[in-house]
């Protein structure tokens, strides 16, 4: 979905509804870690263009996601925690690669995409999570294994709905290129 400069309203209201779905669907999960976020920050680019405004989004949407859980929970750690580098520096890749989908935007690259940017997130919060000073684990490779082993179960739904909102996603940046296409052909 390229949007024209003068199309700002349509691509504020995408935006919004984007961000709402993902802050709901972090308050009211269908499973653990069940959100549209992976899927959110690799489609910023095709949905609003390479720019600061891109990422700006998806920090926004993460940062306002975060303060509405520790509100709802009464604790602030849910916002501010000691895994926040590792869960914005993957953001961060995740809407670079969305740099690289956006140049050749197929259902087979949004789901290989989708994979990819779910992994990344895994292995480094999880990473992060193993040298933080919280962790449990040795600080061997050992340690890290079984830090990876226990995130597992956390990292199956979030797989799930990295390729779900992926392809979702993928919809909704080509649909609108499709029906315009069709509407030209016709006249």
């Amino acid at each position: 979905m390229n949007f024209d400069k003068t199309d700002r309203r349509q691509k504020f209201l995408l935006a919004l509804s984007l961000c709402a779905a993902t802050v709901l669907l972090r308050l009211f999960p269908l499973a653990p870690n069940f959100t549209p976020m992976t899927a959110l920050a690799l489609f910023a680019i095709t949905f609003f263009g390479f720019g600061y405004q891109s990422f700006l989004f998806i920090f926004a949407t993460q940062i306002f996601g975060d303060l509405v859980l520790a509100l709802q929970h009464g604790d602030m750690e849910y916002a501010f925690h000691s895994g926040l580098l590792g869960v914005y520096g993957s953001w961060f890749l995740i809407g670079l690669m969305g740099y690289l989908l956006s140049r050749k935007l197929t259902l087979g690259s949004s789901v290989g995409f989708g994979l990819a940017a779910s992994i990344l997130f895994f292995l480094v919060t999880n990473f992060q999570y193993w040298l933080s000073a919280d962790s449990e684990y040795t600080k061997n490779w050992n340690g890290l294994m079984e830090c990876y082993t226990a995130a597992l179960p956390f990292y199956r739904t979030m797989g799930a709905s990295a390729l779900i909102f992926s392809v979702l996603f993928y919809v909704l940046a080509v649909l609108p290129v499709t029906e315009s296409s069709a509407e030209k052909n016709s006249n």
